[in-house]
């Protein structure tokens, strides 16, 4: 017959008075696996979002890279080529890095968090920019190489403003005061 502790015999029948250690332990076990957190911090569709949008980054990312790669060869043997190549390749590196922070800082779960994407959607705003003053500059022929690069680039981008503009009510009214998606399309 089971004790008052769950099975066996309780640390009274024993004759000691209270549960034995063996009962104490499966009574520790019962609470543990009964457990469940009163709040989540991420909910699972948060969290495939969040994953979908990291697949999506790193599939960009890669193909980036080869493009990166295709323009140095082209290069070859041409300075003004070579120096609009090393121009996008630092470009490019600048808007990964800032896309890295800003992708990382979703769900919006702390007020930390919130500033960070606030600052890197700010910093994008200025890269973005910065690819748009570069395509302007560049003859119809380096345009032609570039584009495939700059354009990916400003998709990018323009993925993050509206995943910024999508989530400002988290952010807050008085708190979002960062350029929105709109005013970035070229």
């Amino acid at each position: 017959a089971g004790g008052a502790h769950g099975g066996g015999v309780s640390g009274e029948a024993a004759g000691n008075g209270g549960p034995s250690e063996r009962e104490m332990a499966r009574d520790i076990l019962a609470v543990l696996r009964a457990w469940e957190p009163r709040t989540m911090v991420t909910t699972p569709e948060e969290e495939r979002i969040v994953l979908r949008d990291l697949e999506n980054r790193n599939r960009l990312l890669r193909s980036r890279q080869s493009m990166l790669r295709a323009g140095d060869k082209a290069a070859e043997g041409e300075p003004e080529l070579a120096a609009i190549v090393a121009k996008l390749r630092g470009l490019s590196r600048a808007v990964n890095e800032l896309l890295r922070h800003f992708w990382s800082s979703f769900p919006l779960s702390s007020s930390h968090r919130k500033e960070k994407v606030r600052r890197m959607n700010k910093a994008l705003g200025a890269q973005y920019d910065r690819l748009e003053k570069a395509r302007a500059a560049m003859d119809p022929s380096q345009r032609l190489l570039a584009r495939p690069l700059i354009g990916q680039l400003l998709s990018a981008c323009d993925a993050a403003f509206t995943k910024y503009d999508a989530n400002l009510d988290k952010l807050g009214p008085a708190e979002a005061g960062v350029a929105r998606s709109d005013e970035w399309v070229g």
